[in-house]
């Protein structure tokens, strides 16, 4: 099997890199990864991959703060039940799903959310979700609030608890807290990795939680741990002691040597002497794994740091074996204790929402260990970005590869995520998101929704979705590195995407691969063996994977993939006909259900249900052919999108239809380039950089008012039941209705074109 690099998580978990029925026609593109050339041969940059296209003919995008008010059939509100609570609180009823207390059902779709917004914004914030359909908000990091960050708080939750939006609010991040440390000092320090170990820091952390859910909210008159608008309950965002831990030994010597006491306890209870742990880590013909110095006597037997544990190099990674699989047992009992205690100390407080433990995936083959631990809350959540910055959290410091999520089969959201999932708990991922300034970001929502859907997952949160505020006069797209809750390529898909989410228009499908971990292969100094990757992979710009005989990240777009946790060692679950689906050398997977395709060849994905056909990606130059349209773009890159506007009817025999197409978005005047033609001064954080220089893409300039889209042209043809008796009209970005669009009648299907020139992004059917 060939050897696999995988990630380093740090902060946000980082990823450092990253049809039924297509009839395709010889594209002007070669096949490779991120292949921009095919928007513009003059305009690509001579390194790294990016396109400074004339946008002289791009659509203006103005959002006002009106619009929240606008009604009309764009508003997707009618999908949120109000109020909020009214269920009861959310639990997990042991087949995977959340229900509320009454036995309803719950799906949750939302964005990160800003936790202290003033009063006016709150209300509009609330609105702005609650017209896109969002009924799901989470916010992380904020300590505890001061009085007036308290009223913000509440005065915000109302408002979400009267439209019917759930929260999840995670206090503790970085935070820091005044402790005594191990020597007896007052110390001001971040629980970050050292509350899994430090009794004191636990306690602190303790005591937050215990302020937080006791608070009162004076607008609802509830405890925040007796209001089930609060949905659910993160011990931590993204922790675990698995990770970081020579930043602990290099920045917290005092507390590393507390780690370091705990350790040695562990082996000397497991070993009993140092004699009889060196033999233990002596593997025959290897030098023995126990550094000299070290000794149970003194306490000080290191913890090393797990990042690629998956490749032995030399003799000394050899010998490790036997070291690495005592490390993983220690940090997972340490991480299941902390987690048993914690759920025990929330429900002996009062705290009635569910609960999962943090969002950190691990790294190399320690994915596996935080599973299992997680697998014990009431819910699983995950976190995972493609192509996240490096080199700062701004546009103007960071550098990024701007690849296509839709052509790097070996990286990305779907791959990486669809494998985390445990079977028989909810699962969510309350951080996603391609970078903001990928000329790729439109790919995030429509692959997320779509597999999501696919694989059943219960709440989605965009990240950073929802404006922090109310638009300004003028609008530009800002320099926050996953800011999106303004770009037209993002926002306007939600008209769709929501609609599908809460009618799941895609089918949840049965599972197709379930890894199955057993006890004895939990610590295991190597990956389990599989035909299946369920680890993190980073973009490998142009090597090709899998191998013939092994399943890629491809396959959860097949069926559901996910691990379950058994007793004893148990044969992997692998459905029959996977090959069927799964067309390695075409580079094309599609559902078993049919819905859904991937041409990662191509670089595009599509969805073909009964009430929604869509299709995001490379999609020019070639025939699209679903099960009620079919259409051809001149246009290379972009969003096609036709659903129902009818919950009760297909797209045939709709008379109402919404058709959305756009493209690529930016700033007038925006500018992209290598990094090396940017200032220097800019370029501080160079040394946190990983690309290679030829792929160090940067924003160059910003731009400014107004934002402008790509339009989309190209040809539609829709199979309705009456299609002469439909009308088409052009839409503005409110749904408001403008001129009529010409169309014609073709073999009973009703055909238009989209000229582009319309300086429009939708339009509306009506069938008379």
């Amino acid at each position: 099997m060939r050897t696999f690099r995988f990630i380093s998580i740090i902060t946000c978990i980082i990823t450092l890199f990253f049809l039924t029925g297509c009839k395709n026609e010889k594209s002007p593109r070669g096949a490779g990864s991120a292949d921009l050339d095919a928007w513009s041969h003059s305009a690509i940059g001579e390194a790294g991959q990016f396109t400074n296209p004339d946008t002289k003919d791009w659509i203006p995008f103005i959002p006002r703060f009106e619009d929240v008010d606008a009604g009309g059939i764009l508003d997707a509100g009618k999908y949120i039940e109000k109020p909020g609570g009214q269920h009861g609180f959310l639990r997990q009823d042991g087949m995977g799903n959340f229900v509320f207390e009454d036995g309803t059902q719950a799906r949750f779709l939302g964005g990160q959310i800003t936790p202290f917004p003033e009063k006016e914004e709150a209300e509009w914030i609330v609105k702005w979700m609650h017209r896109h359909g969002l009924n799901y908000g989470r916010t992380h990091g904020f300590g505890l609030p001061t009085d007036e960050n308290w009223d913000k708080m509440d005065y915000f939750l109302y408002q979400c608890k009267q439209a019917g939006i759930y929260l999840v609010l995670t206090p503790i991040y970085w935070t820091e807290f005044e402790i005594e440390d191990p020597d007896g000092n007052l110390v001001k320090t971040s629980s970050h990795i050292i509350l899994f170990f430090n009794d004191n820091m636990e306690q602190a952390v303790r005591d937050l939680w215990k302020s937080f859910y006791n608070h009162k909210n004076p607008y609802t008159g509830l405890r925040y741990k007796d209001d089930p608008t609060l949905v659910a309950f993160e011990f931590k965002n993204e922790d675990s002691p698995f990770w970081a831990l020579s930043w602990v030994k290099r920045d917290l010597p005092v507390f590393w040597k507390e780690i370091q006491k705990q350790f040695s306890e562990f082996l000397r209870e497991k070993y009993l002497s140092t004699e009889a742990l060196r033999n233990a880590w002596t593997l025959e013909g290897y030098p023995s794994a126990l550094a000299p110095g070290e000794s149970l006597e003194k306490e000080n037997v290191d913890l090393i740091e797990m990042s690629g544990w998956h490749v032995e190099q030399n003799d000394e990674d050899i010998g490790f074996r036997h070291r690495k699989s005592d490390q993983t047992a220690f940090l997972h009992k340490k991480l299941t204790e902390f987690y048993a205690r914690s759920y025990k100390y929330l429900r002996d407080l009062g705290c009635k929402q569910a609960i999962c433990g943090s969002n950190w995936r691990g790294h190399s083959y320690s994915m596996r260990h935080i599973l299992e631990a997680d697998s014990h809350m009431d819910f699983l959540d995950q976190h995972d970005y493609f192509d996240h910055p490096q080199g700062g959290w701004r546009t103007r410091d960071a550098v990024h590869h701007n690849q296509s999520m839709l052509k790097s089969p070996q990286a990305g959201l779907v791959g990486n995520l669809a494998p985390r999932q445990v079977i028989n708990r909810p699962y969510t991922v309350s951080e996603w998101n391609i970078g903001a300034w990928n000329e790729h970001v439109m790919e995030a929502p429509f692959t997320m929704i779509s597999t999501g859907l696919l694989q059943g997952w219960d709440g989605l949160i965009h990240f950073v979705l929802v404006p922090r505020r109310p638009p300004e006069e003028n609008p530009v797209l800002n320099d926050r590195y996953f800011n999106v809750g303004e770009n037209p390529s993002v926002i306007l898909q939600y008209h769709t995407l929501t609609r599908m989410w809460h009618r799941q228009d895609i089918s949840e499908a049965e599972p197709v691969f379930i890894r199955r971990i057993a006890p004895s292969e939990l610590h295991m100094p190597s990956a389990i063996p599989s035909k299946f990757f369920p680890e993190a992979f980073i973009l490998t710009f142009g090597e090709e994977i899998p191998e013939e005989n092994e399943y890629g990240h491809m396959l959860a777009v097949v069926g559901k993939v996910g691990n379950e946790f058994v007793k004893q060692p148990t044969p992997h679950f692998e459905a029959e006909g996977i090959s069927e689906y799964l067309k390695q050398n075409e580079k094309i997977s599609r559902s078993m259900n049919g819905e859904l395709t991937w041409d990662w060849g191509q670089g595009y994905m599509l969805v073909n249900t009964e009430r929604t056909q869509a299709i995001c990606g490379y999609i020019g130059g070639i025939n699209i052919e679903a099960e009620a349209i079919s259409f051809r773009t001149s246009k290379n890159y972009g969003m096609v999108a036709v659903t129902t506007l009818d919950d009760n009817a297909t797209i045939r025999n709709s008379r109402n239809l919404l058709i959305t197409a756009i493209g690529r978005a930016r700033n007038t005047g925006t500018l992209y380039g290598n990094a090396a033609n940017r200032d220097k001064t800019t370029d501080k954080h160079a040394s946190n950089i990983h690309l290679p220089p030829e792929h160090r893409v940067a924003v160059l300039e910003l731009g400014g008012a107004p934002i402008i889209t790509e339009p989309i042209k190209g040809k539609i043809s829709i199979a309705l039941d009456h299609p002469d008796k439909a009308l088409i009209y052009q839409l503005d970005d409110l749904g408001n209705r403008e001129e009529i669009i010409e169309s014609k009648v073709v073999e009973d299907k009703l055909e238009f074109n989209l000229p582009g020139n319309y300086n429009c992004r939708m339009y509306e059917i009506v069938v008379q």
